[in-house]
């Protein structure tokens, strides 16, 4: 195996650690925004002398009606709007022929079956290593066979979500050999790591993380305002 092989394999795992948790973050900012930007816009309504309910009430009743309208012309159309703001997009960035790309880029390929066979194999070494039933309990103490099983039941995990960095971390730990199919793994990483940045730009586009990144008050209130906009159907 050439060493310039695995220096590719190398470079693709760095990156797909670093966007692996670009995207975890991404999400925990998300979750965290959410609560201020709720917050946020409750208090603006309330400045306006705005009822929050009576808003949605009516803004449900718009959205039956236009759902009844579509469906006497053509199928409805796809909405963005939604009550949970982490959901609602503020930007629209890609156009529907770019995710239809995105998922068919997503379907399983023959170089997916064999990498999965391949971590599948790895699986096994780890079991015999990490299983609790392979286990001597007079070779590790309580808190060993403890960390043991728990790293067995996330490689078990892993492997059915096919998350197969956990796989070579934990094999790693245990200095079990992992599988030599680098070109094969760099290829995987490299289809990955597009799909997973796709992921972090869309998550990037709704309010809560917009809202995370304002610095002023009237930066957020602007974005309440395009929010309000996109809900119901008026600037307020």
């Amino acid at each position: 195996m050439s060493l310039s092989k695995k220096l590719k394999w190398k470079k693709a795992l760095n990156e797909f650690k670093f966007v692996t948790e670009e995207l975890k973050l991404t999400k925990d900012i998300i979750r965290s925004a959410g609560a201020e930007f709720q917050e946020f816009y409750e208090k603006y309504l309330e400045s306006k002398a705005l009822d929050l309910h009576k808003l949605n009430q009516e803004n449900k009743k718009r959205i039956n009606a236009q759902e009844r309208a579509d469906s006497q012309e053509q199928a409805p159309a796809p909405r963005e709007n939604s009550s949970c703001t982490d959901l609602v997009v503020y930007k629209q960035i890609y156009s529907k022929e770019e995710t239809e790309q995105a998922e068919a880029e997503s379907a399983l390929t023959q170089d997916d079956i064999e990498l999965h066979e391949a971590f599948s194999r790895l699986f096994k070494k780890i079991a015999l290593e990490l299983h609790p039933d392979k286990i001597n309990v007079y070779d590790y103490d309580f808190m060993e066979r403890q960390d043991r099983g728990r790293d067995f039941k996330q490689a078990n995990s892993a492997l059915s979500d096919k998350q197969y960095f956990t796989l070579i971390e934990i094999a790693g730990r245990y200095e079990i050999s992992i599988p030599r199919n680098y070109s094969q793994q760099s290829r995987w990483m490299k289809r990955e790591i597009k799909k997973i940045k796709h992921q972090i730009s869309q998550q990037k586009q709704t309010y809560n993380y917009i809202f995370s990144e304002a610095e002023t008050d009237e930066e957020r209130t602007s974005i309440i305002q395009d929010f309000t906009e996109q809900m119901f159907g008026r600037r307020l």
